[in-house]
């Protein structure tokens, strides 16, 4: 197998970075640090387009917030967002991770998403548990496919449930988006009712 991507580079005074994750690694999306939470990019938020590793760099004045991945392509001047191993647009209008903090870095992916929607402490450990994912595996951090050609424990299982979950999320959006008017108002019922489940 092909060696993992290097690891994201921190631009000077930059304090959170990451990689984005679908199906293949997140190319050209918009990412951001949704500081109050509000679940939209703010004139005084940072923000980054993904490499075509899907890695990102967030400068932050100290404080924490939620790290959003935009890969709609709808989203006027990102219309190149696309998964880099098939260049097609992801199925899923949008990737979140809550909680973040400056000095650590983390792989944003649709299983953070849906842990972030369940809003507990116990959230990643429910998740993994859920999809079969060994409890050493830090989903917050590990890069699916980085695991997967190190051949490390938990590596075959991350990937397959980020790519189940991801496709779960993106088909019934897409049989929900007429009745609930928009993608992102489908996709949002869609991970609220995943977290609801785990």
């Amino acid at each position: 197998p092909p060696p993992p991507p290097p690891k994201p580079q921190a631009p000077p005074g930059a304090a959170i970075i990451g990689r984005a994750v679908s199906t293949g690694y997140l190319s050209g999306c918009l990412v951001y640090l949704d500081a109050n939470s509000n679940g939209k990019l703010d004139a005084d938020e940072p923000q980054y387009t993904t490499d075509k590793f899907g890695g990102f760099s967030l400068e932050s004045a100290g404080g924490g917030g939620d790290v959003r991945v935009n890969a709609s392509r709808s989203i006027a001047g990102f219309d190149a967002c696309a998964d880099s191993f098939t260049g097609i647009a992801p199925g899923v209008t949008s990737f979140a991770f809550g909680g973040v903090n400056p000095g650590t870095g983390y792989v944003v992916t649709a299983l953070t998403t849906v842990a972030t929607a369940i809003d507990r402490e116990d959230s990643q450990s429910r998740v993994k548990e859920v999809f079969g994912i060994p409890a050493a595996v830090d989903i917050a951090s590990t890069d699916p496919f980085a695991a997967l050609a190190a051949g490390g424990d938990g590596g075959k299982e991350l990937l397959v449930a980020t790519t189940l979950v991801t496709n779960l999320v993106s088909t019934l959006t897409s049989l929900l988006e007429k009745a609930c008017g928009d993608a992102s108002t489908a996709e949002s019922h869609v991970v609220r009712a995943l977290a609801d489940e785990v």
